[in-house]
Formats: structure tokens, sequence, C-alpha cells
């Protein structure tokens, strides 16, 4: 049975999905904020799946996105969503070498077509075509709508408010 301790070294804008051998697994952050995870595997090939997604990527997200603003106060105590409308799709395999094996990944700024993922260790990595960035015109276009509703909602809050104080 072979060891692989995988250390992802993360952008602050992302916290990866990481799926082993199609299993979601939970990653446990270290003290210098990376996210650590040790793997078993007993053939010797590990298929590593790196994803992320955003919160109003779907019709319902945005929905709950424009329902938690109004709640809010107007986003006063609201999250904050990320401004980035790139993806992380990686699919790929990796082979342990030795009884214990490291692998540390990083993952770069975003950029639409560049590279999304550096890899260092003592593993053999497959790095394929889905190691890219990739735009989401959907979500861009979520972004968007989210961002009229909100200054539209706050000018008609603001002119309710001039109405109600002038009669």
């Amino acid at each position: 049975m072979k060891r692989l301790k995988l250390k992802i070294i993360k952008n602050l804008n992302y916290d990866p999905i990481v799926i082993v051998d199609n299993k979601l697994i939970r990653l446990k952050k270290n003290s210098y904020g990376n996210n650590i995870v040790d793997i078993t595997s007993e053939t010797g090939v590990v298929n590593l799946k790196i994803k992320n997604y955003h919160e109003v990527e779907t019709v319902t997200g945005l929905v709950m996105a424009m329902i938690f603003y109004v709640i809010s106060l107007f986003g006063i105590f609201d999250i904050r969503y990320g401004k980035k409308f790139a993806h992380i799709n990686y699919d790929g395999n990796i082979t342990l070498n030795k009884d214990e094996n490291e692998l540390t990944v990083t993952i770069f700024q975003m950029k639409d077509g560049a590279k999304a993922l550096s890899f260092k260790g003592d593993c053999e990595v497959d790095d394929n075509e889905s190691n890219i960035y990739v735009l989401d015109k959907k979500l861009a276009t979520h972004l968007q709508i989210f961002k009229i509703f909100k200054i539209s909602f706050f000018l008609l809050v603001l002119i309710s408010i001039i109405i109600i104080v002038i009669i």
C-alpha cells in the first residue's frame, strides 16, 4: 500500500474541491493556511480531480444571493462574492513511485487560458490539457445581473426614502 501526502498551496480566492478516485476528500488546513491530506492507494495510481465552483454559478445561487442581499440590509451583513469568473477543472493521474510520496500543488492566479496548477514532488503527474483556467461566460452574466440588481435596488430604496421625507 502506497501513501501520498498531498499539499495544496492555494490562491486566496480559491477553496478547491478535491476528488481522489471518485471520492470527495475533506481537506485539513495546516498552520500556514495550506490544505493537506493523506491519501492511500493500493494500485500505485491515483486519479486526482481539482475543481472550483462559484456561489452565483447557478440560477438558484443567483436568486439566493439577491434574497440575502435584501435581508442583510443592502449587503452590510452579506458575504462578499468573488469577482473572478474562471474555473479550474483539472483531471489527471498521479503515479506513486515510492511507498511514501509527497506532492505539492500550487494554484496560480487566474487568467483565461493560462496554466492553473503546478506540481512539485516525487510523483509522476499527468499534466494534461485540463490544467488551464476556463472562462465561464454564464457566471460573468450572473455577476453582471447581480451587480445591476444591487444598484437598482439601492436606488429604489433611496428614491422611496426621499419620497417619504417630502410627503
